[in-house]
């Protein structure tokens, strides 16, 4: 029975069944050396999740000390002793459904790598909560960092019985017995090895600059491969094929998303023309190689971690091996094809976030992003004069979406109302109005604590070998840091929490529940409707939406997170996490400020677009690019606080509760299952 309950809780997840053990677990190899699975829990929770002492049993019974523990849960969402695993755990936390402070991909592959360079019987097990998203994200990461493309496992002992079988069939079927298709998976695995070290090697290549090439047009043509990254910038001029888009995002609800850069528009202020020149957002050739090699990553997780639909390939199989079948089944047969299983990594976000990584890793990523220390380095800290950080100002946000009414909204207002009447939206009605909105449409911008980025940040810079791909390893003597308090660093700006030491052991970042024993990211402003530029046309409306408290706009680091997360008066619709300066183009050298430029976002780019989300149609940020270097009071004033400012507390549970609200909306509605609904729920606390 309880083997029955963890699979309903499973899902669409692959589960490991070891005959010898006689144990069923949440598990999946992914490769010989990593191994995804869901959380080890204990008393009720091990009912239907993975019970503790069996996935301990199973590891030690398969791997004995072997193996090394990445928990990727905070505290606040659920913890365990790392002496369950005689201390073999390190902990990379950060809040369920969402993408991590880009800096944890970096820190976590190169302890990985170090890890599973010590001995080719090493493993590396990796787990969240449910073994998917946070778990998919790291190994894909870690992958991504490789020198040789990663292959699914190669030994009889890391599959299944059924998976086994299936793939030794295929064996004979090429004419291979036994003895030789170890042999010969050896060699292709050393092709594939040969071929992967050339491709890097490409990439790097096709990064050092011609002195000889001729000096680019302005306007350049867009090649096929640069139109399928999805990413364009236009500066004046409309958005084309807008049906199409809202066609796009229909086929793609739910959050799978085949190209996760999103496409760049023209500004909403800009005039507008039917000729406007585009060109690809990607830097350099490095930028297509690092798609393919992203891709291929997140296929062979997928393959791996998600359960295949048998019916589909049972049928396929059945009518193949009948030469008989009627002329009408085999029509039917062809109508129904097969369903495409659901992606490991599906959260739009968390796949941004790797193409991120992916790009950095060849050497793709926007100018002067996470600058290198000298070497040997002597700080942590960069020479911030030399590299100053980028800037741009968040303008403004325009919201597509269908026409909403029948039974959705009067489900969001006795929402609403449940939460007026709880007492979770007390005070002031003027300034619950200018807050929150009087059931308008509005936005929260939030982002990790700065203190735990900027941490995260100098152990990456510290921690990083030198050299090609060196951004994927961890150099030797990294993993200690001279120490300093807050305050002390990076130009005397504060660092951290009162007087908590900086540096140490990497070993001890999160020791402690430093960073994750309380929320992990704090919002710091918002952007309300301006009744006046709302616009309708046919059965889409479309809003504005400006800075409550600056018509100036909202300056933000370039390089650092951003959540926007949208709301319709107090029911949560829509989130998604963006670093700007990947999406936008190079900095102009200039010292006035470029032309704005917007980002569109389709429904299929948003993380869980539930309940009223499932109305949207696409988002689309502006932002305008500040001069590298300039500074003055007026825009310094305009940075965004490091906390919540006094009274804002409120703010927090108000989201938190609309998150609730809105995910459990979708859920009645039927869009989502019970499940998800509250899982989602869950992860709107941070």
């Amino acid at each position: 029975m309880a083997d029955f309950i963890r699979r309903l809780v499973s899902g669409n997840k692959a589960r490991f069944k070891d005959s010898e053990l006689d144990l069923e677990l949440d598990l999946a190899y992914i490769t010989d050396h990593v191994i995804v699975m869901g959380y080890p829990a204990v008393g009720i929770e091990g009912l239907y999740r993975n019970r503790r002492e069996d996935a301990k049993k199973f590891l030690e019974h398969r791997h004995g000390k072997n193996y090394w523990v990445f928990n990727f849960c905070p505290l606040r969402e659920n913890s365990y002793d790392a002496d369950v695993f005689d201390g073999r755990v390190s902990r990379y936390p950060f809040p369920d459904h969402h993408a991590p402070p880009l800096a944890i991909l970096a820190l976590a592959a190169r302890e990985m790598r170090l890890w599973l360079e010590g001995s080719p019987d090493r493993v590396a097990v990796l787990h969240c909560k449910a073994g998917k998203g946070r778990s998919g994200t790291l190994a894909c990461a870690y992958l991504l960092s490789l020198d040789s493309p990663p292959t699914p496992p190669m030994l009889e002992r890391n599959y299944n019985k059924k998976e086994w079988a299936k793939a030794k069939k295929e064996r004979e079927a090429l004419g291979l017995d036994a003895k030789d298709a170890s042999e010969v998976e050896k060699k292709a695995e050393e092709k594939a090895k040969k071929e992967w070290a050339k491709e890097r090697a490409e990439e790097f290549m096709n990064e050092m600059p011609n002195d000889e090439a001729p000096v680019p047009p302005e306007t350049a043509p867009v090649s096929e491969a640069e139109a399928e990254d999805g990413e364009s910038i236009t500066t004046a001029g409309p958005v084309k094929s807008s049906e199409g888009s809202e066609k796009k995002a229909d086929e793609n609800e739910g959050g799978e998303c085949p190209h996760q850069g999103p496409q760049l528009s023209p500004s909403f202020n800009a005039p507008r023309t039917d000729t406007t020149p585009t060109r690809t957002a990607a830097q350099g050739d490095g930028t297509s190689k690092a798609e393919s090699t992203l891709t291929s990553v997140l296929d062979l997780h997928t393959a791996r971690r998600m359960r295949r639909d048998s019916s589909s390939s049972s049928s396929s199989s059945s009518s193949s091996s009948s030469s008989s079948s009627s002329s009408s089944s085999s029509s039917s047969s062809k109508s129904k094809a097969p369903k495409k299983p659901k992606q490991g990594v599906s959260i739009p976000s968390q796949r941004r976030w790797l193409r991120y990584w992916s790009l950095l890793l060849a050497d793709a990523g926007p100018k002067g992003f996470w600058p290198p220390l000298p070497h040997p380095p002597t700080s942590p800290d960069y020479d911030r004069a030399a590299a100053p950080r980028p800037r741009v100002r968040l303008l403004g946000a325009q919201v597509r979406m269908h026409e909403t009414k029948g039974l959705k909204l009067g489900v969001v207002k006795a929402a609403s109302h449940l939460l007026e009447r709880a007492g979770l939206f007390a005070g002031d009605k003027a300034a619950q109005a200018a807050r929150y909105g009087n059931g308008d449409l509005w936005v929260s911008l939030a982002r990790y604590e700065d203190g735990l980025v900027e941490e995260l940040e100098r152990w990456e810079r510290w921690s990083r070998e030198v050299g090609v791909g060196g951004i994927g390893r961890r150099r030797k003597g990294g993993e200690v840091m001279p120490r300093a308090k807050a305050g002390e660093g990076e130009g005397g700006q504060v660092t951290g929490e009162g007087e908590v030491d900086l540096g140490g052991e990497i070993r001890d970042l999160f020791a402690g529940g430093r960073w994750d024993q309380k929320k992990m990211v704090r919002s710091f402003a918002r952007l309300g409707v301006v009744p006046a530029e709302q616009k309708q046309e046919g059965k889409i409306v479309t809003q504005v939406l400006r800075p409550h408290d600056d018509d100036a706009g909202i300056v933000l680091n370039a390089n650092r997170e951003v959540r926007f997360k949208l709301y319709m008066g107090k029911v949560f619709m829509a989130w998604m996490w963006l670093i700007p300066a990947f999406a936008l183009p190079p900095y102009p050298e200039s010292a006035a400020s470029s032309a704005p430029v917007t980002l569109r976002f389709t429904r299929a780019d948003l993380d869980f677009p539930i309940g009223l989300g499932s109305a949207l149609v696409d988002v689309e940020l502006t932002f305008e690019q500040l001069p590298l270097g300039a500074s003055g009071e007026g825009e310094r004033a305009l940075e965004p606080p490091a906390r919540v400012p006094s009274g804002e507390s409120a703010v927090g549970q108000g989201e938190k509760s609309a998150g609730v609200v809105g995910s459990v909306v979708g859920a009645l509605e039927g869009q989502t299952g019970i499940r998800q609904g509250v899982e989602v729920g869950q992860g709107l606390e941070d």
